[in-house]
């Protein structure tokens, strides 16, 4: 079986000696074509199986007169072409989860520069309190319960709810409209 035509003939028949010769003769050929259109040897050595493994499902469509060589290297460069438009449109897909991640980045430095500067508001305000009403507040915002804070300034905790509402009534009116309105943007971002 030294012959193209005779390698054919074996190949159609499911020879599988024929396409060990065919794969010996023409394998440093055709990789070395893949090689030029695919940078990465791994990628290359993957296109140049796969046509193989082509070649030896489509053995019974051969015409006699194939020629062996030109058909192999029509399929690793078919092969090649469609591997790098695949990595083109993969290029293109990871640019655009990257600039959509550049923009959640971009938006969180500036809510948490847009928090600090409207938490820092706020605090001041609360400081600014009169009375015990700075120090419910500043407890209260950092998460304790009513009870909570009537237990360690020594209030009822009817008391702690009447200063809370006093002192948000007071921070209505001290606070811009838009701070508040970003606190409660803030809050429902948050929250969601």
């Amino acid at each position: 079986m030294d012959s193209e035509a005779e390698l054919l003939q074996g190949l159609s028949k499911g020879n599988e000696k024929a396409l060990e010769i065919i794969y010996s003769r023409y394998f440093v050929h055709v990789f070395g074509l893949a090689s030029r259109f695919i940078p990465n040897r791994h990628a290359a050595e993957d296109i140049v199986l796969d046509s193989f493994t082509r070649l030896w499902e489509k053995r019974a469509e051969f015409p006699a007169d194939t020629r062996l060589k030109p058909y192999l290297f029509t399929l690793v460069k078919n092969a090649s072409l469609n591997y790098l438009r695949g990595m083109g449109r993969e290029q293109i897909r990871y640019r655009k989860i990257e600039a959509e991640l550049q923009q959640v980045k971009d938006f969180e430095d500036e809510t948490i520069g847009l928090e600090f500067d409207v938490f820092r508001s706020l605090y001041n305000e609360i400081e600014r309190l009169p009375g015990k009403l700075p120090a419910v507040m500043s407890l209260s915002l950092k998460g304790w319960k009513n009870q909570e804070i009537a237990e360690q300034l020594g209030l009822k905790e009817k008391t702690v709810r009447n200063l809370k509402v006093e002192a948000i009534k007071l921070l209505k009116v001290n606070l811009t409209d838009k701070d508040v309105l970003l606190l409660l943007l803030m809050y429902c971002i948050k929250k969601y």
